[in-house]
């Protein structure tokens, strides 16, 4: 049986314990006050003829399922003069999800931040709050936003615990540069595609943690009260360690025509003369590696004149390149090491753990059975009372679930409904019908007419998915989106900070031009600053969707120069102009994400990476990795552009060096000594 998004089904639900919890539901939501267990024991069908201390023990276990799957059970005193709690009952107020009026243009948006997320659990529970909107009769769409395609990465083995406490505000455990933390995570931000955790490390204060470099499975730590809450000011003020650092220096560069556009773009252009093919541009930077990596990486492209210590770096990188630097090393340099997965994960030895660690441990990942029936269930039936008639193979599409297991909950809620269980108490469905004419009606339900409000998880995941439409769409819908986040905290305030997300999505005026252009069919001249090539371009290209990928904006089109599908980075894109011609169908576009695999067949090349360069795996996809005893790894990287791979390696310099590859090895130190020649032409020598 293929595997559904909403809850595992790999075990049959048992009919009788599914139908005594919504009766139970039921019975409570019905309530007018509180009410004994004696008086629930005599109203629920499934608790009769059991004995005193079984009726006790599966009562226990039916709260506990309740409360698990985020039902607000209230528990008092039945009467004034009682002082034990000794009553029950589900508050409607507490229980519903309030009403929420959306306009034509926010249920659109609401439609495509069910497609944001990529990761599994938060993909279902985004699902899951965007079909209890639908049940609570909001309409739902998503298609005149074809041409927006945000997608939110999570695929760090620790986000998922991160994420769990931080909405819960829970500890975590884990070990980070190979040291042990107990860590309170405040808040969540997403930047340049990776993933970070501000908080407070109980042993060393506020701290800033980048996800992907926990070594190890975090775990929540229980049996404490949720940890306080963080000031604005000071969740600020940490948060703002991911800032970029002021310039503080001047470079002056001279740069050939349209060659290294990312340092001609974040500098001003002088008007004096300089070395014969070059213009000469001041360039602000904060470290000197922000100017090294980058005019080393262009080569002869970019000679740096002043300072001279940050030109004297830049000759020394050239130079050790140039003259062998990146040596051919044999395979058998990888003696003793330790053969690890690309996303595995280091486990820490027992006995590095403290004895006054905190007890820590992982929820479970699936919650029972029938439990997830009446989940579907307390969906289910409110969706079904504002969706009359419709298909059961359109519920199944929704629901995510095979036809059969529609069928299989309709039968356990025709046989629940209001204590008493006479014909006019019970839920009405036409079995036959369904099964005839595959058409559902269901009645009598009143009590269960409003889904459960959204939970901490669906409405968190909803509110950030719909920061990322924010990020990459055009700018003249964030005041709609705005008002859409205001009126989903109404419905589900959130009770610690929401994640901020920033998608490297380039300029909202370019943004809309290519909006309008997809939008009119039309196609388009880029301005188009290339990276690895270090060249400023003009592809014409039919336009078709924005999309994000791993944080980073990215417009999909035809190449009319390449004759093939391409992406290009939103924030690369300069200038757009329109042709005036109308685009050719092209056939079906790729999948996001397809590049990938693509790339996956390209040529290998290995590398022995020094601790300085290591960061590189955290940005480009790896195929292989070794670690090495003395803390060097060899990673074997995919590479299609010989280019890409030219630039990198004159952005690590000695940090990398090439495994053998000699005719790699070759093609980098004549580049190397070409560029040190234009350094020797322009009277700048070492």
């Amino acid at each position: 049986m293929a595997s559904y998004a909403f809850y595992s089904d790999e075990t049959m639900a048992s009919p009788r314990k599914s139908e005594r919890l919504i009766n139970l539901v039921i019975c409570l939501l019905a309530a007018r006050r509180l009410i004994t267990r004696e008086e629930i024991r005599a109203s629920v069908d499934g608790y009769s003829g059991l004995s005193e201390a079984s009726f006790q023990r599966t009562f226990e276990r039916d709260k506990d399922e309740l409360r698990a799957l985020g039902l607000p059970l209230e528990v008092g005193p039945t009467d004034a003069w009682s002082d034990g709690a000794d009553g029950y009952r589900i508050r409607r107020t507490d229980f519903e999800l309030p009403a929420l009026k959306l306009t034509a243009a926010e249920s659109t948006l609401v439609g495509l931040a069910a497609r944001v997320w990529q990761e599994a659990a938060l993909a279902d529970a985004t699902s899951r709050a965007i079909t209890k909107l639908k049940a609570a009769g909001v309409a739902v769409t998503g298609d005149r936003l074809v041409a927006v395609a945000p997608a939110l990465p999570s695929r760090e083995p620790a986000f998922n615990t991160l994420w769990q406490g931080w909405l819960t505000r829970t500890p975590v455990t884990f070990t980070y540069h190979g040291q042990a933390r107990v860590f309170e995570p405040w808040k969540l931000i997403l930047r340049q595609g990776q993933w970070y955790a501000v908080g407070r490390d109980r042993a060393a204060g506020p701290r800033l943690f980048k996800l992907s470099r926990i070594t190890d499975t975090p775990q929540l730590v229980t049996g404490e009260p949720p940890f306080a809450t963080v000031s604005p000011a000071e969740l600020a003020t940490q948060a703002n360690r991911l800032a970029e650092p002021e310039a503080t220096g001047q470079a002056r560069l001279a740069i050939q025509p349209d060659a290294a556009p990312a340092l001609r773009r974040r500098g001003q252009r002088l008007d004096q003369a300089g070395p014969a093919g070059y213009n000469l541009f001041t360039v602000p930077y904060a470290r000197d590696s922000d100017i090294v990596d980058e005019a080393a990486a262009a080569g002869a492209a970019v000679l740096v004149l002043d300072p001279p210590a940050l030109r004297a770096q830049v000759v020394e990188r050239l130079s050790w390149v140039a003259h062998g630097g990146e040596r051919s090393r044999s395979s058998e340099t990888a003696v003793s090491v330790v053969k690890t997965a690309t996303d595995q994960r280091k486990q820490p030895p027992a006995e590095a753990r403290s004895e006054e660690t905190p007890r820590a441990v992982n929820r479970p990942a699936e919650v029972p059975t029938a439990a997830a029936q009446v989940a579907r269930l307390l969906l289910l039936i409110p969706y079904l009372q504002t969706h009359p008639g419709i298909s059961l193979a359109e519920v199944a599409t929704t629901f995510q679930m095979a036809p059969e297991q529609v069928r299989q909950d309709l039968t356990v809620a025709f046989m629940c409904g209001l204590p008493g269980g006479l014909p006019g108490d019970l839920i009405d469905v036409d079995l036959d019908l369904v099964d005839d004419e595959g058409v559902i009606y269901l009645t009598n339900a009143d009590v269960l007419r409003r889904p459960l409000r959204l939970s901490p998880d669906e409405a968190m995941g909803l509110i950030v998915a719909l920061q990322a439409v924010r990020e990459v769409g055009p700018n003249t819908i964030a005041p709609t989106i705005d008002g859409l986040l205001d009126k989903l905290a109404a419905v589900a305030p959130a009770q610690v900070a929401p994640p901020t997300v920033t998608v490297a999505a380039g300029q909202d005026t370019i943004r809309a031009q290519l909006l309008r252009a997809i939008s009119q069919a039309e196609q388009v001249e880029l301005t188009y600053d290339g990276l690895s090539r270090g060249q400023t371009t003009k592809p014409v290209v039919d336009p078709v969707r924005l999309l994000v990928e791993d944080g980073v904006g990215y417009l999909s089109a035809w190449s009319w120069d390449r004759q093939a599908w391409r992406t290009y980075r939103l924030d690369r894109v300069v200038a757009v102009r329109p042709t005036g011609q109308l685009v050719v169908n092209h056939g079906d576009e790729p999948e996001p994400g397809s590049w990938l695999r693509t790339l996956a067949s390209a040529p290998p090349v290995r590398l022995l990476v020094h601790a300085a360069g290591q960061w590189i795996r955290e940005y480009y996809p790896v195929t292989g990795q070794v670690s090495l005893p003395n803390g060097d790894i060899e990673l074997t990287l995919p590479v299609a552009d010989p280019a890409w791979l030219r630039w990198l390696l004159l952005r690590l310099g000695p940090a990398a060096e090439v495994i053998d590859a000699p005719t790699v090895v070759a093609d980098l130190a004549d580049v190397a000594r070409q560029a040190l020649a234009a350094y020797d032409a322009a009277g700048l020598g070492q």
